[in-house]
Protein backbone atom coordinates (compact mmCIF):
# COMPACT_ATOMS: atom_id res chain seq x y z
CA UNK A 1 0.00 0.00 0.00
CA UNK A 2 3.12 2.77 0.88
CA UNK A 3 4.44 1.83 -2.72
CA UNK A 4 0.96 3.05 -4.22
CA UNK A 5 0.60 6.02 -2.15
CA UNK A 6 4.16 6.59 -3.11
CA UNK A 7 3.54 6.02 -6.88
CA UNK A 8 0.89 7.88 -6.92
CA UNK A 9 2.52 10.88 -5.02
CA UNK A 10 5.34 10.81 -7.96
CA UNK A 11 2.73 11.29 -10.54
CA UNK A 12 1.00 13.88 -8.90
CA UNK A 13 4.05 16.20 -8.60
CA UNK A 14 5.09 15.50 -12.47
CA UNK A 15 1.62 16.41 -13.45
CA UNK A 16 1.55 19.83 -11.09
CA UNK A 17 5.63 20.51 -11.73
CA UNK A 18 4.55 19.89 -15.98
CA UNK A 19 1.59 22.41 -15.37
CA UNK A 20 2.50 25.16 -12.82
CA UNK A 21 6.50 24.61 -12.28
CA UNK A 22 6.46 24.10 -8.27
CA UNK A 23 5.61 20.37 -7.01
CA UNK A 24 1.72 20.67 -5.87
CA UNK A 25 3.21 19.60 -2.05
CA UNK A 26 2.31 21.25 1.15
CA UNK A 27 5.04 23.06 2.31
CA UNK A 28 6.56 22.81 5.57
CA UNK A 29 8.86 22.82 8.20
CA UNK A 30 11.13 21.30 11.16
CA UNK A 31 9.77 22.16 14.53
CA UNK A 32 11.06 20.97 17.63
CA UNK A 33 8.67 19.01 19.37
CA UNK A 34 8.27 18.53 23.73
CA UNK A 35 11.65 16.22 23.97
CA UNK A 36 13.69 18.45 21.95
CA UNK A 37 13.86 16.60 19.06
CA UNK A 38 13.41 17.62 15.32
CA UNK A 39 10.27 16.28 13.10
CA UNK A 40 9.11 18.22 9.79
CA UNK A 41 5.35 18.85 10.00
CA UNK A 42 3.56 20.37 7.18
CA UNK A 43 1.98 23.30 7.35
CA UNK A 44 -1.91 23.30 6.81
CA UNK A 45 -4.44 26.20 6.95
CA UNK A 46 -6.57 26.84 9.46
CA UNK A 47 -9.99 28.67 9.78
CA UNK A 48 -9.28 30.25 13.05
CA UNK A 49 -5.52 30.76 14.33
CA UNK A 50 -3.95 28.87 16.83
CA UNK A 51 -4.03 31.20 19.70
CA UNK A 52 -7.93 31.48 19.25
CA UNK A 53 -8.06 27.88 18.76
CA UNK A 54 -10.37 26.34 22.26
CA UNK A 55 -9.17 22.85 21.10
CA UNK A 56 -5.60 23.46 19.84
CA UNK A 57 -4.96 25.36 22.99
CA UNK A 58 -6.30 22.30 24.99
CA UNK A 59 -4.07 19.89 23.34
CA UNK A 60 -0.71 21.89 23.91
CA UNK A 61 -2.07 22.08 27.71
CA UNK A 62 -2.36 18.58 28.07
CA UNK A 63 1.03 18.12 26.16
CA UNK A 64 3.87 16.25 28.73
CA UNK A 65 6.09 19.46 30.06
CA UNK A 66 9.61 18.75 30.85
CA UNK A 67 12.81 20.79 31.93
CA UNK A 68 16.12 21.37 29.98
CA UNK A 69 17.32 18.94 32.68
CA UNK A 70 15.24 16.24 31.38
CA UNK A 71 15.80 16.94 27.77
CA UNK A 72 19.53 17.36 28.16
CA UNK A 73 19.28 14.23 29.78
CA UNK A 74 16.96 12.39 27.13
CA UNK A 75 18.95 13.84 24.05
CA UNK A 76 22.33 12.58 24.93
CA UNK A 77 21.03 9.34 25.71
CA UNK A 78 18.91 9.47 21.96
CA UNK A 79 22.32 10.39 20.56
CA UNK A 80 24.41 7.83 22.08
CA UNK A 81 21.68 4.81 21.17
CA UNK A 82 22.52 6.23 17.85
CA UNK A 83 25.95 6.33 17.70
CA UNK A 84 26.07 2.64 18.81
CA UNK A 85 23.33 1.34 15.90
CA UNK A 86 25.94 3.18 13.71
CA UNK A 87 28.52 1.16 15.10
CA UNK A 88 26.51 -1.72 14.65
CA UNK A 89 25.76 -1.56 11.16
CA UNK A 90 29.74 -0.39 10.16
CA UNK A 91 30.51 -4.05 11.53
Amino acid sequence: MANLESVVRERNRAYHLLETGQSGERPGGEVTNFLGLEEYVQHEEYPIPKEQNKEYLKAKAAEPKSSLAEKAWFLTRWKGKLRKDARRELR
